[in-house]
């Protein structure tokens, strides 16, 4: 896989990152983060500072899903991988019925 990287107001994303622009203004989707994030909470181990770093941008992902969606297939599919990781884990650090259809 060729590398790709964009460059912008002192940021550098990969290819696979995805800030829209919505009137003029940047906005983080957390595509890929919110899909590492659940895995984290799923594999580190708990009580770790990678657990609770998973843990709080879990939170945050789910609360800017819920108030921010709806969201383009590829970030909506990071966040069933987040459900799913975090369902498995049996640590749901949020309210997981908020985000069932």
């Amino acid at each position: 896989m060729r590398e790709r990287v964009q460059k912008g107001q002192g940021t550098t994303a990969a290819c696979w990152t995805h800030i829209s622009r919505r009137g003029g203004e940047s906005r983080f989707e957390y595509n890929p983060t919110a899909a590492l994030a659940g895995f984290t909470v799923k594999y580190a181990e708990p009580g770790s500072t990678l657990h609770q770093k998973g843990v709080r941008i879990v939170r945050e992902a789910a609360d800017w899903f819920i108030q921010d969606a709806p969201v383009e297939r590829h970030v909506a599919n990071c966040f069933i991988s987040m459900y799913d990781y975090c369902t498995e884990a049996g640590a749901m650090p949020f309210d997981g019925a908020a985000l069932q259809v």
